[in-house]
């Protein structure tokens, strides 16, 4: 939880909109297209970073040798090792132009929403060892897992306040793909696991449409505190801080974004509100 706190402090200083503080409110009230030109370009930009990579290393798709899995709680116990992962079209979402709306009321906070769209994203990893979900399924095996998302929709609306910088409403949206999955080496009896798959795939996708609306209720709340731990890191900055942070040179909204750039001075940032976290890893990239 603590990363994914980090890494949306790290996307609102990397997409927030680069405005002089002394611009005239009045033409910002009357050009919108400023704020939304930015988000546009900081899309944009992150698409650039997940397809090129850091420093060599590749995002899209993503590999890993190996990573322990272990989680314990209510829902879910897992002691398993996953070897050889791979995820791939991270890279592959498109932003709805029709869903970008972006809303100054007095000039002193902006309301905004956009929507993605990722085409497909594909899992695929090997497994040893156990899994438990919701205290009574019990699965254990030596296999491989792949899994097929399509049409993953993720909706964003938040307001922001200018003048200090705070997020005062946020809210997620997730619209659940179809899922395609295999599973082998289940209790290390494939025939099994193949019933088994057939099983998981029609559950997951009934889940999608059942659960919708109860998923997206829980990730809210889950977010709910993150959102105020970030309006603490952000408290001392001000409207002029981000826009260096961002641009470097106060662009309006207009001119092309420098994305290496940008993406170096968020780290920075990063870097800056979190000493010692992200320590190994900014030498790493720069």
């Amino acid at each position: 939880m603590k990363l994914l706190h980090k890494f949306i402090v790290f996307a609102i200083c990397f997409t927030y909109p680069a405005l002089g503080e002394s611009m005239n409110m009045t033409l910002l009230r009357t050009n919108s297209r400023i704020f939304e030109n930015e988000i546009k370009q900081g899309i944009e930009c992150l698409k650039q970073i997940i397809k090129e990579g850091i420093s060599g290393v590749s995002l899209d798709p993503f590999r890993w040798p190996m990573f322990p899995l272990d989680i314990h709680n209510d829902v879910i116990s897992s002691n398993l090792l996953l070897s050889n992962i791979l995820f791939d079209g991270l890279s592959g979402f498109v932003a709805d132009p029709a869903s970008l709306n972006v809303i100054i009321w007095g000039g002193a906070k902006l309301s905004a929403k956009f929507g993605l769209t990722f085409d497909s994203l594909n899992l695929g990893t090997n497994y040893d060892g156990s899994l438990k979900l919701m205290q009574m399924i019990n699965l254990f095996g030596t296999g491989k897992f792949k899994l097929l998302l399509k049409q993953l929709q993720l909706g964003l609306e938040f307001e922001i306040g200018i003048n200090p910088i705070k997020i005062s409403q946020f809210e997620a949206k997730i619209g659940l793909p179809s899922t395609q999955c295999e599973v082998t080496g289940l209790f290390h009896d494939e025939y099994l696991s193949k019933i088994i798959t057939g099983q998981m795939e029609d559950t997951l996708n009934s889940l999608a449409i059942e659960q919708q609306s109860a998923l997206n209720t829980l990730i809210n709340e889950k977010l709910a505190p993150i959102i105020e731990m970030i309006n603490k890191s952000l408290a001392n900055l001000s409207l002029q801080d981000v826009i260096n942070l961002v641009t470097g040179n106060g662009s309006k909204g207009d001119s092309p974004k420098d994305c290496k750039l940008a993406f170096f001075k968020g780290f920075s940032f990063l870097n800056e509100q979190f000493p010692g976290t992200f320590d190994h890893y900014y030498k790493w990239v720069q």
